[in-house]
């Protein structure tokens, strides 16, 4: 996927919504304050926020994720794992 520098967070977040349902199907639940901006809310967010079920280990599905955020011609993309959390950070 090419963006140039016309493209917001927004039309971001859009795009990887719906790769990330591509991908993972009903497997991964949006929750957090993207979750609440689609229901209409006035909340923003700088980051989406998923759990993936039944997955057991955030090391079975961060290979899928790290390919698919690849996608994306030109980023910089960071990733780290904790106990508590996989994270990825796009720039």
């Amino acid at each position: 996927m090419k963006f140039d520098k016309n493209i917001t967070n927004d039309h971001l977040f859009i795009w990887l919504i719906h790769e990330i349902a591509t991908e993972f199907k009903d497997h991964a639940i949006l929750k957090g304050g993207m979750a609440l901006a689609l229901a209409d809310t006035p909340r923003k967010t700088i980051d989406l926020d998923y759990v993936f079920v039944p997955y057991k280990s955030k090391n079975e599905i961060k290979n899928k994720l790290i390919l698919l955020v690849e996608k994306i011609e030109e980023a910089k993309i960071s990733h780290s794992i904790s106990s508590r959390n996989f994270k990825i950070i796009i720039k």
